[in-house]
């Protein structure tokens, strides 16, 4: 190895510890650019806003959850399932 490489290697090392502390002490962006985040919805199930046991609710069979789901009942003959909020029909299941 002669004087030259050995400057070289030298100089070169210098160069890349410089920019890795360089760029660690480089500001970090802010995030002021960014969209606002949306606050996560709170679902509250149906169930547990109507209570117990209100009027026109009937235990049914709800299509989406294959099982014995209380429902609401509307005029006409269509149903709310309060657990899942699946909508049928009148009459239809």
């Amino acid at each position: 190895m002669n004087a030259f490489t050995a400057a070289l290697g030298a100089d070169l090392t210098a160069i890349g510890v410089g920019s890795v502390a360089l760029a660690r002490n480089w500001p970090a962006p802010s995030g002021r650019r960014r969209a606002p985040r949306r606050r996560a919805e709170v679902l509250v199930p149906l169930a547990d806003l109507l209570g117990d046991e209100p009027e026109g609710l009937a235990y049914e069979q709800c299509p989406r959850e294959q099982t014995q789901r209380p429902h609401l009942t509307h005029p006409g003959g269509a149903r709310t399932c309060t657990t899942c909020g699946y909508a049928t029909a009148g009459g239809a299941l």
